[in-house]
C-alpha cells in the first residue's frame, strides 16, 4: 500500500501473528480512540485462547512504521439458513486513526478480508453496524446490504408482574454455564440464524471477561432450570438492559419477564434480544414500545456475486419470524 500521506511510510497489512510488541501501544490507542477501551490485541488473543472461533490471521492491521493506524477483528461463525449450516466470516472492531481517515486504509483492509475469506472457503460475509454510522456507506460501497435490523423493547418498570406459582430467579453459578448452553441449544434447534454456537460458549465468555456470573438470570420451574437472561446495567444508573432471553418452552416466557423486571424495578428497561419469534405479543400487552435499528444492522455480502437485498434476506432466512439473533450473535 502507498503512504497514507505525501511523504509518510508506506502502509502495509499485517495479519495477528505478524503484530509485535512494538505494536501494542498503537493499538490500545487507536482502541481507546474507536471504543474507549484500551486492550490492544489483549482481549482478542484472550477470546482466541478461550476457544472463541476466530479466522486462523485473527485480524489485519494497516502499519505505518511501528504505528498500527487502522484494524480489523475477523471472527468465524456457524450460520443456520434455512437450507442448512455454513461457515461465514465476520467482520469486526473495524477503525481508523482519525489523521489518516478517509484515505482508503479500511477499505484496503476489508478488501483483503474479503480476498482471504473466499480464499478459505467462505461464500457470504457479515458485519453488524447502525444506519447513523459514516461507515455504513463504507460497506455498502464495498458490496454489503442491509438484511436485518434489530427490534428493542423498551418502557418504564414500576412494580414488577408476580412470579407465576412454581417459578424462582437467581443469579447464576459456574455448575449453570453447560446445562444453560444445552438449554439454548435445545430451544432453538429448529430455528434459522445464529443458532448454533460454538461449545462451550458461555464457560468460554464467562472466563474471558466478557460476561459476569451475576449478569447472567436463571429462571427455575420446579426447581428445575427454565431459562436464563443477561441482564446489564445501563445509562442513566439504575437502568438495565436485557441483551439475551432464553427459555425452554413457550410458558416460560412471562416468568422470565416478570424476572427480569423484578432486578428493574423502578427504571428503565431495553429488551435488546431479539424478541420477534413469540415474544412481541407479550411485550406488547405488557405497555412496551417497539422501535427497530437501535443496537445494530446485520449487513451480508455474497462473495461470489453480488445479490439483492431479497435475494439475501430469503437465502439467510432472515424474514423468517424464528429468526434468531441476539446481542451476544453481535461482534
Amino acid at each position: 500500500m502507498p503512504g497514507a500521506a505525501g511523504g509518510a511510510p508506506a502502509v502495509e497489512i499485517l495479519s495477528l501473528p505478524d503484530l509485535g510488541p512494538e505494536h501494542e501501544v498503537s493499538i490500545a490507542v487507536l482502541r481507546a480512540n474507536a471504543f474507549s477501551d484500551l486492550d490492544g490485541t489483549a482481549l482478542l488473543r484472550k477470546k482466541i485462547a478461550q476457544g472463541i472461533p476466530y479466522a486462523p490471521y485473527g485480524g489485519l492491521y494497516a502499519v505505518q512504521g511501528d504505528e498500527v493506524v487502522s484494524m480489523i477483528e475477523v471472527p468465524r461463525l456457524r450460520f443456520t439458513r434455512p437450507r442448512g449450516i455454513e461457515l461465514m466470516g465476520g467482520l469486526a472492531y473495524v477503525c481508523t486513526l482519525p489523521r489518516v481517515a478517509r484515505q482508503g486504509l479500511a477499505g484496503a483492509l476489508i478488501q483483503e478480508f474479503f480476498r482471504r475469506e473466499e480464499s478459505a472457503g467462505i461464500r457470504r460475509v457479515f458485519l453488524w453496524t447502525g444506519r447513523h454510522l459514516v461507515a455504513h456507506s463504507l460497506y455498502v460501497r464495498l458490496g454489503f446490504v442491509d438484511v436485518f435490523e434489530t427490534p428493542v423493547f423498551s418502557r418504564e418498570v414500576g412494580e414488577p408482574s408476580p412470579m407465576p406459582s412454581g417459578y424462582a430467579s437467581r443469579p447464576a453459578e459456574q455448575g449453570d454455564l453447560a446445562p444453560l448452553e444445552r438449554l439454548r441449544a435445545e430451544a432453538f434447534a429448529r430455528s434459522v440464524g445464529f443458532v448454533e454456537r460454538f461449545p462451550g460458549f458461555l464457560r468460554s465468555w464467562v472466563g474471558s471477561g466478557l460476561v459476569t456470573l451475576p449478569e447472567i438470570l436463571v429462571l427455575e420451574r420446579g426447581g428445575e432450570r427454565a431459562g436464563y437472561a443477561l441482564l446489564r446495567e445501563a445509562w442513566p444508573p439504575g437502568a438495565r438492559q436485557c441483551f439475551e432471553m432464553v427459555v425452554s418452552s413457550p410458558e416460560d416466557r412471562s416468568p422470565l419477564l416478570a424476572a427480569v423486571e423484578a432486578r428493574s424495578r423502578h427504571a428503565w428497561l431495553s429488551l435488546l434480544a431479539n424478541p420477534r419469534a413469540g415474544w412481541s405479543a407479550l411485550l406488547a400487552s405488557a405497555g412496551y414500545r417497539g422501535s427497530e435499528d437501535r443496537w445494530g444492522v446485520l449487513m451480508a455480502k455474497d462473495l461470489r456475486r453480488p445479490k439483492s437485498v431479497a435475494e439475501l434476506r430469503e437465502e439467510l432466512g432472515c424474514d423468517r419470524p424464528d429468526f434468531v439473533a441476539q446481542q451476544l450473535d453481535t461482534f
